[in-house]
């Protein structure tokens, strides 16, 4: 019996062990420094989210694996991707409500969305530890009419995330690799 508990213990300790979370930029255990910003005249009008960021027990190329098979799951239509051993860019279409759910609202642009476009980057960094570092981030691009008839026409305009699509892509691998997959 205290043979068995220590194997149910034991296997639970094992799966918790499987994934942890880590904050982007936090390079220490690699030998690197942390980078600081590069100071640029031409600064994007568009904030960034820091990414997602989480460490699994998996190497970089079952964890891209992983990734590209939650895509295919979710029946995302990828329409435009460039893949490495260590990451993973791909685009994908939104719709006018899944725009206004994943990025933040900009009220001083007065346009009606009709959608968008999402580049997903999923970059992976193996770590000394066995561990692979997965950095899931995001940039957005709004389609609509603009409501100001006097206003420039524009194809697009660039839109901040919110980092929910980003945790959605982190909660369904956290999901997978907790339960010791």
């Amino acid at each position: 019996m205290a043979s068995d508990t220590f194997t149910r213990w034991q296997g639970s300790t094992q799966s918790e062990n499987q994934m942890r979370g880590c904050k982007p930029g936090s390079d220490d255990a690699l030998g690197k420094k942390k980078s600081s910003p590069t100071k640029s005249k031409n600064k994007s009008q568009v904030p960034s989210v820091e990414p997602v960021c989480l460490e699994v027990k998996q190497s970089v190329l079952e964890v891209q694996e992983y990734f590209q098979k939650v895509v295919r799951d979710l029946r995302w239509t990828v329409i435009d991707e460039q893949a490495t051993e260590d990451f993973w860019n791909f685009s994908i279409h939104v719709d006018a409500e899944e725009l206004a759910a994943y990025t933040k609202p900009a009220p001083e642009l007065r346009i009606s969305w009709t959608g968008g476009k999402a580049s997903v980057n999923v970059q992976m960094i193996e770590r000394p530890d066995g561990y692979t570092r997965v950095l899931v981030s995001a940039r957005f691009d709004g389609y609509g009419e603009q409501q100001d008839s006097f206003a420039p026409k524009r194809e697009s305009w660039p839109l901040p995330s919110n980092g929910a699509l980003e945790r959605k892509l982190s909660a369904i691998a956290k999901e997978h690799f907790t339960a010791g997959h």
